[in-house]
């Protein structure tokens, strides 16, 4: 079958165009709210279409870590205390950082909120909250995010 016979097809039939991907093709396109200098994402790491959302602490992402699609990284928070137009810019400046850890694989449509740390080589679920730190080697799901598992890493150098 030609490469985009599928695509073709879909598209002949009257339904709506597709677009396939090959793991050469990752969606690479991450988006950036906030001040662009609070973000640090290792050169190793993949981020895929990820959200940061950076208006109230910095978001650092450690080497080998790796992104599902439509993950949320959200430092942004508004003050529930308030009512109204003050609710909306009722944001805090700084205290919500988000630390992932090397190696951290983040499932799609996972959501993380911060201020929290997920340690070195966890797992985060596919469409996940974290709400809470992570440790090292742990497995979390859920909403809000639970830990279900330690990766055995006793072989590990």
């Amino acid at each position: 079958m030609p490469e985009n016979a599928s695509s073709e097809r879909a598209t002949a039939a009257g339904s709506k165009s597709r677009h396939f991907l090959s793991s050469e093709d990752l969606a690479e396109e991450m988006t950036v709210f906030g001040d662009p200098a609070r973000l640090h994402v290792h050169p190793t790491a993949k981020v895929n279409d990820a959200l940061f959302n950076l208006s109230s602490g910095e978001v650092t992402v450690g080497k080998f870590a790796f992104f599902g699609h439509r993950v949320s990284v959200l430092t942004g928070s508004h003050d529930f205390t308030k009512f109204g137009e003050e609710r909306q810019n009722a944001i805090a400046a700084d205290g919500h950082d988000v630390v992932i850890g090397e190696g951290v694989w983040v499932a799609s449509h996972a959501i993380i909120v911060g201020p929290c740390t997920i340690g070195d080589h966890a797992v985060v679920g596919v469409a996940s909250v974290v709400l809470d730190d992570v440790a090292p080697y742990t497995v979390v799901a859920g909403h809000p995010a639970k830990p279900l598992n330690v990766i055995d890493h006793s072989e590990q150098p």
